[in-house]
């Protein structure tokens, strides 16, 4: 692959990698690290993710920092800091690898939990890659699920509601036949 793209997900104290930013970069880098193990070209790692109101400064500049003291080269770490969303940070990484490969192959690294909501973005971003998921600690899992399962729903609520509509008409239907 060209590129291991790595999504944000918010620092501590504006400007901290917290263990679940650092387990997603912790899978970029090892995804980075094996490929040049198997004597690939070294792929880019790109962060992404941007400055939230409350941040000291760009969450990609974080992560970059986090991954040169952890032993990325410098030279292969590359900077999305204008995201705020998922959508965001899938369309801007997108237009980076492509202003620099357009023929691009890359992999999105994002924890467990999130990566079918980020590859079903991805897929609509267009990015040309595969997502991979990284370790989440047990007690994050309930709410981490709750709120990915509202907003698979809630970014498909047209779909949804069309769907509901339907079941409810159908069981009219059954049990106004009985």
């Amino acid at each position: 692959m060209d590129f291991v793209v790595v999504l944000g997900s918010g620092l501590i104290g504006g400007e901290r990698v917290p263990p679940l930013l650092a387990s997603r970069l912790r899978r970029g880098l090892e995804v980075h690290d094996r490929q040049i193990g198997r004597g690939g070209r070294a792929p880019v790692l790109l962060t992404s993710g941007g400055q939230g109101a409350d941040e000291l400064l760009p969450e990609s500049s974080a992560m970059a920092r986090w991954l040169v003291a952890n032993g990325a080269p410098a030279a292969h770490v590359q900077e999305e800091g204008r995201s705020r969303t998922t959508d965001e940070n899938l369309r801007f990484s997108r237009a980076l690898m492509e202003r620099d490969d357009p023929g691009y192959l890359c992999v999105v690294v994002t924890n467990n939990f999130h990566a079918f909501r980020a590859a079903m973005t991805a897929r609509a971003a267009g990015v040309n890659g595969q997502v991979l998921g990284s370790p989440t600690a047990r007690y994050y899992w309930p709410s981490a699920t709750i709120r990915e399962f509202a907003a698979v729903l809630w970014e498909h609520r047209a779909l949804n509601l069309d769907i509901a509509v339907l079941l409810t008409a159908l069981a009219l239907v059954l049990t106004g036949s009985q």
